[in-house]
């Protein structure tokens, strides 16, 4: 789907949006309890997988839909990466739209990751989608605006994210950190289409580590966002989930708002089951404590979960690429950087980590 807005059509989707607002049936309810703190998964490579004969298996090697299988282990957050004109079908906008509202009426919660970008956006990369690159700052800020508009008014998530890791910036080189007044106002005119388009959404900013983040969040103490997000991976942003645990009460202390882990993995193994190289394969690479044993992944999330619970203002914990297995085959050079840290084993069964205590 691509999206190439001029004022006109621009106007077009706001007052058909509007309308189809106002005739819709029926809406999720996006409110969290009090008492709930988020069992997450990221489950974005899934409209992949089923695309092919691979079949997940729970524990006893029974062949159970995945989204079954997490809410069958208390999982009650779905997070979904959506990217604007991606070459990789798969990671589209219909295919991440019809996942949202299967998860949606199995009765999860959702948070939709928006890149911003036709391709993998984090710290190192947040290049701007292929069709609005030719935009100046005002262009670009319109099409920003209707694009979050359409999705807001489609999708109506619990969380949104405007973009993912965006320790330096969005939408480069425009929205660049080293462009911090057009960074911000971008960052503000995305939250405005959230607003009026899904009011009940819940907008998160989404930084990569903790150590550095409260220089980050300090820029955006006019904005109107309502939940801090974190990466932690102990490979990349230090192996104390104790220090993990002070900056989270610092930030929530400096900003005042609740706090949401959007990603976390770790190791079951060292080893691999296809081609393609490994993210983290080393000794080093681990936490002290925690070895690369199903054993020790699922005490890894325990422990983390348990220390970041007993803050209360972190509202959950969500584990990126707990589907993201050896799907396209052994010999697969073009597979899973990521079946060491999947939550299903590689005979494709579910690992102790699924039924981690919550």
């Amino acid at each position: 789907m691509k999206y190439l807005f001029t004022d006109s059509v621009l106007l077009f989707f706001i007052l058909t949006s509007i309308a189809c607002q106002k005739n819709q049936s029926s809406q999720v309810n996006v409110n969290q309890s009090d008492s709930l703190f988020y069992k997450g998964a990221d489950v974005s490579f899934l409209p992949a997988i089923e695309n092919t004969s691979f079949q997940y298996l729970d524990a006893s090697g029974k062949a159970v839909p995945l989204l079954q299988q997490l809410k069958m282990a208390n999982v009650s957050l779905i997070r979904l990466r959506l990217w604007v004109n991606p070459t990789d079908s798969f990671a589209n906008f219909q295919n991440m739209k019809r996942l949202h509202l299967q998860a949606q009426q199995m009765g999860f919660h959702t948070l939709l990751s928006v890149h911003y970008s036709d391709t993998w956006a984090d710290p190192s990369a947040q290049s701007i989608p292929a069709s609005w690159s030719q935009n100046n700052f005002q262009e670009l800020k319109k099409q920003l605006y209707a694009y979050t508009a359409q999705l807001a008014a489609e999708f109506k998530p619990n969380y949104i994210q405007i973009g993912n890791e965006i320790n330096n910036g969005f939408l480069w080189p425009i929205g660049s950190y080293s462009n911090k007044a057009q960074f911000v106002s971008l960052i503000d005119t995305a939250i405005q289409a959230v607003r009026l388009y899904s009011p009940s959404s819940k907008i998160v900013l989404h930084y990569a580590g903790h150590q550095y983040a409260g220089a980050f969040f300090s820029q955006f103490t006019h904005s109107d966002y309502d939940v801090i997000g974190l990466s932690y991976y102990p490979i990349w942003h230090g192996k104390s989930i104790d220090t993990l645990a002070i900056n989270c009460n610092t930030l929530y202390q400096s900003f005042h708002k609740p706090i949401l882990i959007c990603e976390t993995a770790y190791p079951f193994t060292l080893l691999w089951n296809d081609n393609t190289n490994n993210i983290l394969g080393l000794n080093n690479q681990l936490l002290p404590g925690f070895s690369a044993t199903p054993e020790g992944q699922k005490a890894y999330m325990e422990t983390l979960v348990q220390q970041l619970k007993n803050n209360n203002h972190v509202i959950g914990v969500c584990y990126w690429g707990a589907e993201w297995v050896s799907f396209k085959g052994p010999l697969s050079t073009q597979g899973s950087s990521w079946e060491n840290q999947a939550w299903f084993d590689f005979n494709n069964k579910a690992l102790p980590v699924l039924n981690y205590k919550n």
